[in-house]
């Protein structure tokens, strides 16, 4: 077995900070270990929220964390390691068997288990890893792309931290990578479009709101759902152009449903934290409402707990600007981030929306009962509505009105709707 150290190579071979092989030596380990090994596996380590490290700690206590962590992978019996990135550190590990690929990947994660010292606090880090296993025929670098197409994959929450690669995670990245550059002319030229799906009083089945739902009409692949796209907008930017024509185009649908109509039907669209870093969102929701002609109380803006929950002292005035305008606050799928109640105290949320996770097979779910009912206590107690998402059975829709839950939503009731349909289902339905 051949034995490489990098621990202490020249200067032009190593990251002075760690000691580890720098990104052009680490490629020339792998290719000599793919040489005199069978099989090899190759790993991309990444450490979550760093950035957070150095912005709370400094940069020196980042320094001295990267360091340790090089070292404590140095302790692995038999890996190769290199600094691929600012906190991306990449391992080599030759394997005896293919099958010996999950071992090799827990002893490398196993004295990342323990707790850092940074600043004389103990910190326990999350870390995201991705593999891929070659043989003596891999390349390289294809073998270090492969690794970092399943270390995306392990950032996904579904991945739990750790990825390996395969043909699936290869091809939805290129899918992703592949819609990132569509996304920017689908902005341009408005390649968008919003459905609605109602939401219903539980009491008397009428419709007592919709939600704008935002579609992506690829001329490609056709209409593509949210959870395709919006991440991806998300991180490239796009999400303040998409959710600024989204907010436009629900407040321009509101005014034409709520025409000559006695009893109004709000309408809610959906908003990411990263617009209130770009906008003054009151300010931006009250002129596209003038604009648009329509009455603020038609409206209603649904946000993640996230943004509850990061928010400074001005998302707070933000918020409070927004109801004062009349427009509602909904938390959406509530349950599934950090459920801190203390949001629910401070800000003023209009409506607490429980995420389908909650209402899926309710009537034969004791404990997703108690949870259901004591939200629904809270919201009461506070004076928000709450509205249950993802309802899809009868048996569910009962469960529910038991429980003392005035709105729901979903495919119960309906789908969501273009334009046109809705309308119609709306006018059926007061018929």
């Amino acid at each position: 077995m051949l034995t490489l150290k990098t621990d202490g190579p020249p200067s032009d071979r190593s990251d002075p900070l760690t000691g580890a092989a720098n990104r052009t030596h680490f490629v020339e380990c792998i290719g000599r270990l793919i040489q005199s090994e069978a099989i090899l596996l190759v790993a991309k380590l990444d450490i979550r929220r760093f950035h957070d490290i150095n912005f709370s700690y400094g940069y020196d206590a980042g320094d001295r964390l990267l360091a340790e962590i090089a070292d404590r992978l140095r302790s692995v019996s038999g890996t190769v390691i290199g600094r691929l990135g600012a906190n991306e550190f990449g391992i080599a590990v030759p394997l005896a068997a293919e099958s010996d690929a999950a071992g090799a990947v827990e002893r490398i994660r196993n004295p990342l288990r323990h707790v850092f010292d940074v600043n004389g606090r103990d910190i326990k880090l999350a870390f995201a890893l991705g593999y891929a296993v070659g043989t003596a025929d891999s390349e390289p670098i294809t073998l270090i792309r492969n690794a970092g197409v399943a270390l995306h994959e392990a950032k996904s929450p579904h991945a739990r931290g750790i990825s390996v690669f395969s043909a699936e995670t290869d091809e939805k990245m290129r899918t992703r990578m592949q819609l990132t550059e569509d996304l920017g002319s689908a902005v341009v030229d408005r390649e968008f479009v919003l459905h609605f799906q109602p939401k219903v009083r539980l009491d008397t089945g009428a419709i007592i709101g919709v939600e704008g739902l935002v579609r992506w009409e690829h001329p490609v692949q056709g209409l593509l759902s949210p959870d395709r796209f919006i991440g991806i907008a998300e991180d490239t930017g796009h999400i303040v152009e998409i959710g600024h024509w989204a907010l436009q185009e629900a407040a321009r649908f509101a005014k034409r449903l709520n025409a000559n109509r006695a009893h109004p039907v709000r309408v809610a669209v959906n908003v990411s934290p990263i617009e209130f870093q770009h906008h003054d969102m009151a300010e931006l929701v009250s002129t596209v409402l003038k604009q648009a002609g329509v009455d603020p109380d038609w409206m209603t803006l649904e946000l993640t707990e996230s943004l509850f929950l990061e928010s400074s002292a001005n998302h707070l005035r933000t918020f409070r600007r927004l109801r004062d305008l009349g427009v509602d606050l909904a938390v959406d799928d509530f349950g599934t981030g950090y459920s801190s109640l203390r949001y629910l105290e401070a800000f003023p949320v209009s409506e607490i929306k429980i995420d389908q996770a909650f209402t899926r097979d309710l009537h034969a779910n004791s404990r997703r009962q108690a949870i259901v009912r004591a939200v629904i206590g809270l919201g009461r107690d506070l004076g928000s509505m709450v509205t249950a998402e993802g309802v899809e059975t009868t048996p569910e829709r009962n469960a529910l009105r038991d429980a003392g839950c005035w709105s729901a939503q979903g495919y119960l009731f309906s789908p969501p709707l273009d334009e046109r349909a809705l309308l119609r289902f709306v006018e059926s339905n007061a018929s």
